[in-house]
């Protein structure tokens, strides 16, 4: 630390805050802040002693550090001050030099934005459709949530992307009626091993389809 450092500590003493001190007492007081928000951030049974070091020492070096370098570079805290008080027509030739995408919605209207994709929150989509996803997701759900729930959403999804087939054979469309049946036995039926309780309308559409046979079911 500088001697200009060791001055101002000596000057305010205890109303420095801790974290002022040195590069590595901030990012301890961030691994701190971390530390002590996981555990409301995700549930506990996502949360072992490894993932907590590797999660704690993501958001400290990796967001919340360069968050706050950001948030106190004296440049862009001149930028914003200069923002606030000169007429807009003013600064445009001095925002064309100037790039902080963190701070961006602060001076300017913001947009609603288009669904952009999350590597780190899948569709259901992209999970059905990569092997590794799916694996993963079923492991989940078998200790967490309802997987017979899970298990007929994929039948469905199946049952559909069979039905939209121009040339099926007639052998492969009783086949594809049986399995309605048997979806259907399983999961709609009240006396069903499996039976959802979804809304009573699903369960009579398919019972209808069910009615016409297998020749006339696709229609």
């Amino acid at each position: 630390m500088s001697s200009f450092g060791n001055q101002l500590i000596d000057h305010f003493g205890c109303e420095i805050h801790p974290a002022s001190y040195s590069r590595k007492a901030e990012l301890n007081y961030l691994r701190g802040i971390v530390t002590a928000i996981i555990p409301h951030l995700l549930p506990a049974i996502h949360v072992s002693i490894n993932n907590k070091v590797i999660l704690r020492e993501i958001l400290a070096n990796w967001i919340l550090l360069p968050a706050i370098d950001a948030i106190a570079d004296p440049d862009n805290i001149n930028a914003l001050i200069t923002l606030a008080t000169h007429h807009e027509n003013s600064m445009y030739n001095y925002m064309d030099t100037i790039n902080v995408p963190m701070l961006q919605c602060w001076v300017t209207i913001p947009l609603i934005s288009k669904v952009m994709q999350n590597n780190l929150k899948p569709s259901l989509d992209e999970i059905l459709n990569d092997p590794r996803l799916l694996y993963m997701f079923m492991q989940h759900i078998k200790e967490t949530g309802p997987m017979n729930l899970f298990q007929f959403c994929l039948d469905i999804d199946d049952l559909s992307k069979r039905m939209l087939n121009p040339d099926m054979s007639l052998n492969a469309e009783n086949s594809l009626y049986t399995d309605i049946q048997n979806m259907y036995a399983t999961y709609l039926d009240p006396e069903g091993p499996e039976y959802l309780h979804l809304p009573e309308d699903i369960s009579i559409g398919i019972r209808q389809i069910l009615e016409k046979g297998s020749k006339r079911f696709r229609k």
